[in-house]
């Protein structure tokens, strides 16, 4: 739909890419040419030598894995694929 609200079909793909462009040209944001402040260094004091989890807390939590959903960064998928041995 055009910016005065007319619909207009294209078929060839210069044009296609040229619709594509406009509408999700105002989505992204420009990024600085500038560099980026380092971040400063943490030194982490306290350390976690030490963790363990029951298998009952393992699989309650992945019963409440959503299974319609992606996997996140982490790529765990949802619970009807994981294998429990």
């Amino acid at each position: 739909m055009g910016a005065d609200g007319d619909v207009s079909v294209v078929n060839d793909d210069e044009n296609k890419a040229n619709v594509f462009w406009n509408y999700f040209s105002g989505v992204f944001t420009q990024e600085s040419e500038e560099e980026f402040n380092e971040l400063p260094y943490r030194r982490y004091t306290v350390a976690c030598e030490e963790v363990s989890f029951s298998d009952e807390v393992i699989l309650d939590k992945l019963k409440k894995l959503k299974v319609n959903k992606s996997p996140g960064p982490d790529s765990v998928p949802g619970f009807e694929n994981i294998v429990i041995f």
